[in-house]
């Protein structure tokens, strides 16, 4: 298969890296993952203490088949904006990972086309995701799913409950979105048939549109009314976590939204891989 990669900012816009756009990607390295290890001997045996990732680095070749023209349009992509830039990979999967674009050497004629060296800083694990759609009403026995636009996966959905397999190296983050009508919603995160992590919010609402984010460095609960975001972070229940992380291994979520009406609850997963 062949490998495909792409840069896409925050506001949506894409840099393809093939022949279509005129830049190519040769000598790629860093794709992998390197620990920073530390050790305690005991005799002639090491035990493993501490393992950290460090900040690690992507490098590539970038062949411009336009010349200084190609150049140039990478330049005036990386002007618009680079604090929040994603690098996407595609083989098997698709993924992608958080980066800062540090350097971009000087170009050079190199076989007859322009050449660049990129060097760009990964901020994150790589990122794979997932998505669904659970839609409850008190008149149908069992709960609906519907998939959404990104990979998505469940084994099964009784009522309200569906079951779902998180991988990856650490706890995977989570967007949550909440629409229709609620009454002091909430989220049961099962392993084992053993609650391990909830979300409850101490809100009455009809056709409310509520979302909850996990990620690290952007969490927040809002409710949107006619485009505007409010906040409603005091609304939630300081009893639970409410800051939903799934841990890598096979879960259950179970959902309720208080009312009798119908209701969806929208989840999108980030599992975080090594490479």
């Amino acid at each position: 298969m062949i490998r495909k990669f792409y840069l896409e900012n925050s506001k949506g816009q894409v840099f393809n890296f093939n022949y279509y756009s005129g830049c190519l990607l040769a000598n790629i390295t860093g794709l992998g993952f390197s620990y920073n290890v530390s050790y305690l001997k005991y005799d002639h045996i090491y035990n493993t203490i501490k393992k950290d990732e460090p900040l690690g680095e992507i490098s590539f070749d970038i062949i411009f088949l336009d010349g200084y023209l190609g150049y140039q349009k990478l330049i005036d992509y990386l002007n618009i904006e680079t604090s929040n830039l994603k690098l996407y990979y595609i083989s098997n999967d698709t993924k992608y990972v958080y980066v800062d674009f540090v350097n971009l050497s000087k170009s050079e004629i190199a076989g007859g086309h322009l050449k660049s060296v990129a060097i760009l800083n990964k901020k994150t694990y790589w990122i794979k995701e997932k998505s669904f759609i659970l839609s409850f009403d008190s008149s149908v026995e069992s709960g609906k799913v519907y998939p959404f636009s990104y990979p998505f996966s469940y084994s099964e959905t009784t009522g309200g409950k569906s079951r779902l397999k998180i991988d990856g190296v650490t706890k995977a983050s989570t967007l949550i979105e909440i629409t229709g009508n609620v009454k002091n919603p909430s989220l049961n995160v099962l392993k084992d048939d053993e609650v391990i992590t909830s979300m409850k919010l101490n809100i009455i609402k009809n056709n409310a549109k509520i979302v909850i984010s996990s990620i690290p460095n952007e969490q927040y609960i809002r409710s949107i009314e006619g485009g505007v975001e409010n906040d409603i972070y005091h609304l939630q229940d300081f009893e639970k976590d409410n800051f939903i992380l799934l841990e890598p291994t096979d879960l259950t979520l179970e959902f309720n939204s208080g009312t009798n009406n119908e209701t969806t609850f929208k989840i999108f997963i980030y599992e975080y891989h090594l490479g």
